[in-house]
């Protein structure tokens, strides 16, 4: 619900309409006069919610290494 409230904050409203531990639905009108339409809501939508989840570490933070192991060239074919 965390997760869906923070993305509902980033819009400026909406409500959760229902709950539970695993799931949770929302609603939100959108408004041409202000400039909100729902593929504009989509895209901010969806990165504010990697945003929260990448605060949460449940991103890698794009740190990746070259030091890898990489077993594949050992192999003679």
């Amino acid at each position: 619900m965390a997760w869906v409230s923070a993305i509902l904050a980033a819009w400026g409203g909406g409500k959760i309409e229902k709950s539970s531990p695993g799931w949770c639905t929302a609603s939100m009108v959108a408004n041409a006069d202000k400039g909100e339409f729902t593929l504009k809501l989509k895209e901010s939508g969806l990165q504010t919610g990697i945003n929260f989840l990448r605060e949460k570490g449940c991103f890698p933070d794009g740190d990746d290494s070259d030091d890898d192991v990489c077993y594949g060239n050992e192999f003679e074919w």
